[in-house]
């Protein structure tokens, strides 16, 4: 999963799952939520890409 900034196209973060990303991820609140056919969902901070608490 990678983010890129909106307004020039250049990276901004990467992040990996343990298995295929099966679903649009949803954003709520600054988080970026992943869901991975690892049976995980990953929350993320969408600013950073860092594992958040949510």
């Amino acid at each position: 999963m990678f983010a890129l900034d909106a307004t020039t196209g250049t990276p901004r973060w990467t992040h990996k799952t343990r298995g295929p990303v099966h679903s649009s991820p949803a954003v709520v609140k600054g988080t970026v939520y992943i869901g991975s056919l690892d049976k995980k969902v990953y929350p993320l901070d969408a600013a950073t890409g860092r594992a958040s608490a949510s």
